[in-house]
């Protein structure tokens, strides 16, 4: 059960923070609406004036045309194929961004202006000087030309400037160049010049920079080649002089000959095996009486090769014979005669081949001894020549250093030549300037709009000034809020030649009279209390209508069949008495100060009506009478005569008697005079008046028509005033 009511507290104290701030919402709606039908008027004639500046200056005002011109800027190409690979994997947005500085440099803009005799057109020639311009010159002083630019091209800079706009196309490569001027035609005329002027500008940029670089690289490749040169130089004259060849390079003579020598003996000896096997293979064959024919070497005779043909031909050709003839035939024996010579001639060119064979092993057996031994004295002569070597490959990897560099450089060079032959400047026009028909500037519409918007704010602005610089009280809610207190009553503001007194006295069917009775009954509770009651009337300072409003009170009290005395006790104003016109006979002065008999209160009748007691005589000393024991006395013994007693008081102001005459007093009605009395001035006087007592504000003197303005509306059905719609916001809106 504690959780719940908890939780449930929790809701209402919610839902009551939600309605709190609808109703402070509502309260703002409300107070601006009310704001803005006070000061319509006020914001209409602003706004109107505004709106006629406006006017005035779309008549004078040249009108301007815009045309605009949409270019294409992306990298520059200098090279057929690498550089559209590169350019396709990258899109910097940085580089459009600084062309458009570029377009809009002072250099572009000077050739532009140059091109179109721009310094010639009355439009960018200098005029006469605005006021502002007159004072920023006075403060600031002259702009001084730039160097190189004479007065005319630097306002023609300037003006050129000024009319031209450049922006890139959201995040695209696009790049838009707008132009004003007073003509259509010259419009797109600067604009295309512009564009037309930065391509070719951009363009002979990259000509100039291809040639710079080619030329500094065939200066590097010159420079490189005379060092290669000087390097190679030194390395054949380095060789030269320590007997170096260039057969192996990094080798010394000596080194070279040991390498081939025992590369030669190697060879030798792997031959001298061969040929020793072959030998020993054949001379072994003819001992055993085997077919010394199938050995390799001899196998492979031409001449072995052409007598086994020739052999085999005469062996087909004796089977041929022996199948036809008897054995004593001639042909065969012929054929026999040739086969035994070839035989011969078959074993002697074998053995011819053998003795070859041993011939070569003896050979290459000599060669063998005399390369062992140049293999030898070669090895002892190689060892004393480590550190030329090491000299010589120190040499030679200059040279190569130079020779990597100098081919670098050469083939940049190639590639710089070859990009200055080939150039796509990488801008083009997407959409040429054309003609507009319309003028962009000035904007009417935009200025009407503007202007009326300006005027109306320099209205409210003015309206809120005027009413923060308001120092009165202006509405009952406003009274309320601020201090505390209920206003009883809303007083209108009588016409000239009228007063409260007269109102009551002769017209008491009016409501300005069924205002003051009603407020009478609301002082007094009800008609039916028959106790006497002391009534101080009092205000902040003079002026503000509190006598009128007694003696109205009293008048109608009166009138109501009621014994009332109306005592003027403002000594130093005196205003009740002279209303009355007895401000020469004695009165409460004379009574407290028991100059006067106590005949006041003899033979007064029985009869309602309406006595006035004057002030008197008191000049200083005010204060102590009203304190005084005399003053309670006499007002003890009113109270047994009359039924009402209204004491029209001195202000507040900076006097004690206020303060005094409301402790003696039943009841206090305070009159605060409408969109006069200070709000803080009227804190302070109720701050010293007694709060024993009831008090109550009376507000005096409105402007009906006016208050309406704040949203509250006086139908004088009551005392107190009816709020409007927007009566809720009055207060904070006052």
């Amino acid at each position: 059960m504690t959780t719940t009511h908890i939780t449930d507290g929790q809701t209402r104290l919610s839902q009551g923070n939600a309605d709190s701030g609808d109703a402070a919402f509502a309260d703002q709606l409300r107070a601006m609406l009310l704001f803005l039908r006070r000061n319509i008027r006020l914001m209409s004639v602003s706004a109107f004036m505004a709106a006629v500046l406006a006017v005035v200056y779309i008549i004078n005002t040249e009108p301007r045309f815009r045309s605009t011109v949409l270019l294409m800027v992306e990298r520059p190409t200098s090279r057929p194929v690498e550089d559209e690979l590169r350019r396709a994997g990258d899109g910097p947005e940085s580089y459009v961004d600084g062309q458009i500085f570029v377009i809009e440099s002072a250099d572009v803009l000077l050739q532009v202006i140059a091109r179109e005799n721009l310094r010639d057109d009355p439009d960018f020639q200098p005029k006469a000087p605005t006021l502002t311009g007159r004072i920023k010159r006075a403060v600031f002083g002259a702009t001084p030309p730039a160097s190189g630019i004479d007065q005319l091209e630097q306002y023609a800079l300037r003006e050129l400037k000024r009319s031209i706009s450049v922006d890139r196309e959201g995040d695209s490569n696009a790049v838009g160049i707008s132009v004003l001027a007073s003509s259509p035609l010259k419009a797109a005329r600067i604009a295309d010049r512009l564009a037309v002027t930065y391509i070719e500008g951009r363009h002979q940029a990259q000509v100039n920079r291809a040639n710079q670089v080619a030329g500094w690289l065939d200066d590097q490749v010159l420079e490189v080649q005379r060092k290669l040169a000087v390097a190679e130089d030194s390395v054949a004259l380095f060789r030269a002089e320590n007997s170096l060849i260039d057969a192996a390079k990094g080798f010394t003579l000596n080194q070279q000959q040991l390498l081939d020598l025992s590369g030669e003996l190697v060879g030798t000896r792997a031959e001298l095996a061969e040929k020793r096997a072959a030998y020993s293979r054949a001379v072994e064959v003819q001992k055993s009486g085997s077919d010394a024919q199938a050995l390799p070497q001899i196998d492979n005779s031409a001449i072995i090769v052409d007598l086994r043909t020739e052999l085999l031909a005469l062996q087909r050709r004796e089977s041929e014979l022996g199948l036809l003839n008897n054995a004593n035939d001639r042909r065969l024996v012929a054929v026999r005669q040739q086969m035994a010579q070839i035989q011969l001639q078959l074993t002697s060119e074998v053995d011819r081949i053998v003795r070859i064979l041993g011939t070569e092993v003896e050979t290459l057996e000599a060669r063998e001894d005399l390369l062992a031994t140049g293999v030898s004295e070669a090895g002892g002569r190689s060892g004393s020549e480590g550190q030329t070597l090491v000299e010589l490959n120190e040499l030679e990897r200059v040279a190569d250093s130079y020779r990597v560099l100098y081919e670098r450089y050469l083939a940049n060079a190639s590639v710089a030549r070859e990009g200055a032959t080939f150039l796509i400047g990488g801008t083009e026009v997407v959409s040429g300037a054309s003609l507009p028909q319309d003028p962009v500037y000035p904007p009417k519409k935009v200025l009407l709009i503007l202007s009326i918007l300006f005027g109306s704010g320099i209205g409210a602005l003015i309206a809120m000034l005027r009413e923060l610089q308001q120092p009165g009280i202006l509405t009952a809610a406003q009274a309320e809020k601020s201090l505390g207190m209920d206003v009883l009553a809303c007083l209108p503001k009588l016409k000239d030649g009228e007063t409260p007194l007269s109102m009551v006295r002769k017209s008491p069917n009016e409501n300005f009279t069924e205002t003051i009775n009603r407020m009478r009954h609301g002082l007094l509770s009800s008609e039916a209390d028959q106790t006497s009651k002391v009534l101080l009337v009092t205000s902040t300072t003079a002026g503000e209508g509190k006598t009128a409003i007694s003696a109205a009170l009293a008048q109608s009290s009166s009138q109501a069949g009621r014994r009332v005395l109306l005592i003027d006790a403002d000594f130093r104003h005196q205003g009740t008495s002279r209303l009355f016109r007895c401000s020469d006979d004695p009165g409460l002065a004379e009574i407290l100060r028991r100059k006067s008999d106590n005949s006041f209160f003899e033979d007064l009748p029985d009869s309602p009506g309406l006595d006035v007691l004057a002030a008197g005589t008191a000049r200083f000393g005010t204060s102590d009478l009203l304190a005084s024991g005399e003053m309670r006395q006499f007002l003890a013994k009113a109270r047994t005569h009359y039924n009402l007693i209204v004491i029209d008081g001195p202000p507040v102001a900076n006097l004690a008697d206020a303060e005094i005459l409301s402790e003696i007093s039943d009841l206090n009605a305070f009159v605060i005079k409408w969109k006069s009395t200070r709000i803080d001035q009227v804190r302070a006087a109720l701050r010293r008046i007694s709060t024993d007592n009831q008090c109550h504000l009376i507000l005096n003197a409105l402007d009906i028509a006016e208050v309406a303005r704040y949203g509250e509306i006086y139908d004088y059905e009551s005392p107190a005033p009816r709020r409007s719609l927007f009566s809720g916001a009055a207060a904070s809106t006052a």
